[in-house]
């Protein structure tokens, strides 16, 4: 079965850590929308989704996509 693909925050890019605390300080842009997507209810976006078909790959979740398209409207 599918289902979405989650981005991993904790991934090893170019021998370094890479998360959330190390990137974006606390107040900064990317945090503030990190945490107000969070809280955004997208069940009904989620629901829409088909996960029986195997064409295709796996979606990434719709909380992910907004985030990319807030920042980079900032």
């Amino acid at each position: 079965m599918r289902a979405f693909i989650e981005p991993e925050r904790n991934q090893l890019l170019l021998l370094t850590n890479v998360n959330l605390e190390t990137v974006a300080p606390i107040g900064s842009a990317v945090r503030t929308i990190d945490e107000l997507v969070n809280r955004l209810d997208t069940s009904a976006i989620e629901a829409t989704y088909d996960f029986e078909t195997e064409q295709g790959q796996n979606p990434f979740p719709p909380k992910t996509l907004s985030k990319v398209a807030l920042f980079a409207l900032h």
